[in-house]
């Protein structure tokens, strides 16, 4: 449900930036699966077979934007003429 300003419930605007926008920033796994339309269980997944770049930051474990854009374009299929 859009509230005010354009944003959704919980969502903020920070100074300069647009709240609808994807950040440039590595992604947690949640927002990974967000991106890619799926469940969290798919990007773990990935990253247990290897098959997508990681950053590990002492637990926690992030998925860069360029690593998603670049698994997302490998994946892609272009159409026959």
């Amino acid at each position: 449900m859009l509230r005010g300003r354009g944003l959704l419930a919980g969502q903020r605007v920070l100074a300069g930036v647009d709240a609808h926008l994807p950040h440039a920033g590595p992604n947690t796994i949640g927002q990974a699966a967000e991106r890619l339309g799926t469940t969290e269980r798919f990007p773990r997944r990935l990253i247990a077979e290897r098959r997508i770049t990681v950053v590990k930051l002492g637990t926690h474990v992030r998925i860069p934007e360029a690593a998603l854009e670049d698994f997302i374009a490998a994946s892609t299929v272009e159409a026959a003429e």
